[in-house]
């Protein structure tokens, strides 16, 4: 998946987690608006079924972040001794 198949992705994700935490709180106003963003993004740009992010795990992607702040990966870097 290209960067910006992710990014879509992980938005999909974070705004399904975002959802069910304002459903758990009857926030139904809320709710449906951001319900009726996700129906909207999927019919702009639909999702592979390959290519769905979970809710939980687009919020653990985002707080552990696999690239530093300017776009670098971090590497693996084992310790010399």
């Amino acid at each position: 998946m290209d960067d910006q198949r992710l990014a879509h992705a992980l938005a999909i994700g974070l705004m399904r987690k975002a959802l069910a935490i304002i459903d758990e709180h009857k926030g139904s106003a809320a709710g449906a608006q951001l319900q009726h963003a996700i129906d909207c993004a999927l019919v702009e740009d639909p999702l592979g079924p390959e290519e769905h992010i979970s809710p939980d795990e687009a919020v653990l992607m985002v707080a552990i972040p696999l690239e530093e702040p300017h776009g670098h990966r971090l590497e693996h870097q084992a310790s010399g001794g």
